[in-house]
């Protein structure tokens, strides 16, 4: 499983998200980039976090998970710039 929470702006609180995710009838739509995904350039599974509720702050932060059907679908790009600590198989989406 793929972990999106970090976005690529280097913000370190997680109440600094700026992704967003807005309900379209059944589905949400997620709006935003991530950074440093770990396991992002293998998973099959991804859980990315996002707000869906922004005038909450950090309790309008919500998960939304999924499975990854098709590679075509997957438009993360796998980061050259390793920071230690972090897999090679981490990516931007």
């Amino acid at each position: 499983m793929a972990l999106a929470l970090k976005e690529p702006e280097g913000e370190l609180e997680v109440s600094s998200i700026k992704t967003t995710a807005e309900k379209k009838g059944m589905d949400y739509l997620i709006d935003g980039r991530k950074g440093f995904v770990t396991h992002g350039s293998l998973a099959k599974f991804y859980c990315v976090f996002a707000l869906t509720q922004p005038e909450r702050g950090a309790e309008g932060i919500s998960a939304f998970s999924w499975k990854m059907e098709r590679q075509a679908s997957f438009s993360g790009e796998k980061r050259k710039d390793r920071d230690e600590g972090f897999p090679d198989d981490g990516c931007d989406l």
